[in-house]
């Protein structure tokens, strides 16, 4: 046997894995977690969404629930027919209509956006003299409207846009 004979498997062994280490650099450096080893799912009132371990569950009564990692918050809202006639909103409105509801409540202006296999609108809040950008989803599920907002400081917004968008599209609902 001679040696290219010898070592093309060798060649191969050595392509496969750097490969593989490339795979796993490149999707830890843009938030994607293919090992599933740096996630958890987080559940509340029958919505379930998958975020980093490094997120903690906070108490808010405002809120269905809370998870906060050191720069971003997920804040979620459920609304069904009840509280939306409470909050002078229309009941049985499409989620788009919902959406446009939210949007003037809290008087911003944006409108919503359909893209990613999600309904999203963003905005800006100031807040103790602090610049805020929000990436607000809404979902519908268990007869209910849903509001996923994900938040941070403005200027880092642009780094995790991406994740919030992957983050949003792991919301499910039992």
């Amino acid at each position: 046997m001679n040696w290219a004979k010898r070592h093309t498997g060798s060649k191969k062994k050595i392509f496969l894995a750097s490969a593989i280490a490339a795979i796993i650099v490149i999707s830890s450096m843009s938030g994607i977690n293919c090992l599933g080893t740096n996630s958890k799912v987080f559940s509340a009132n029958g919505l379930s969404i998958t975020l980093p371990k490094s997120f903690a569950e906070k108490e808010d009564s405002n809120y269905s629930a809370i998870y906060q990692s050191q720069n971003t918050v997920v804040s979620v809202a459920r609304e069904d027919d009840p509280s939306l006639a409470q909050a002078g909103a229309l009941t049985n409105v499409s989620i788009i209509g919902f959406t446009e509801k939210l949007i003037s409540m809290f008087q911003v202006d944006t409108m919503p956006t359909i893209g990613y296999g999600l309904i999203f609108f963003t905005y800006d809040k100031t807040i103790s003299e602090k610049s805020f950008t929000y990436f607000a989803t809404v979902f519908t599920g268990n007869n209910a409207y849903w509001l996923v907002q994900f938040s941070c400081e403005t200027k880092d917004y642009d780094k995790l846009e991406q994740k919030f968008i992957g983050w949003a599209q792991t919301v499910s609902f039992s």
